[in-house]
């Protein structure tokens, strides 16, 4: 696990990565707004980014970024810029484990 410092490193180079990437190679495709992630479909190119519902988890719920290689089973899997696989959305940070503890904004370019 990363210590206070480390995730705010990680954090904002996630963050950099993401912002680089869309201003560099995106520039020319419309961002749109996703409201449900139900919407979502193969091959989308995806940024999403999280409110945690408390303050202590504003650096381990870090932005992603990639393309939807995968939808089964309610779970999402993306291809991020760094060709790693991994899940749409990091997994739940809520204490008593009744909701995600957080809530996202879904991007999709086109």
């Amino acid at each position: 696990m990363y210590h206070t410092n480390e995730l705010n490193e990680h954090f904002n180079k996630i963050n950099e990565q993401i912002n680089n990437y869309i201003n560099t190679i995106l520039l020319n495709k419309q961002k749109i707004a996703i409201d449900n992630i139900s919407n979502l479909e193969l091959n989308d190119i995806i940024h999403i980014n999280f409110i945690p519902d408390s303050q202590k988890y504003i650096y381990d719920l870090y932005p992603k970024f990639g393309k939807i290689i995968s939808i089964e089973n309610d779970e999402i899997i993306i291809e991020n810029l760094d060709k790693a696989h991994e899940n749409l959305l990091h997994e739940g940070v809520s204490y008593m484990g009744q909701s995600l503890g957080y809530s996202y904004y879904i991007y999709k370019f086109i």
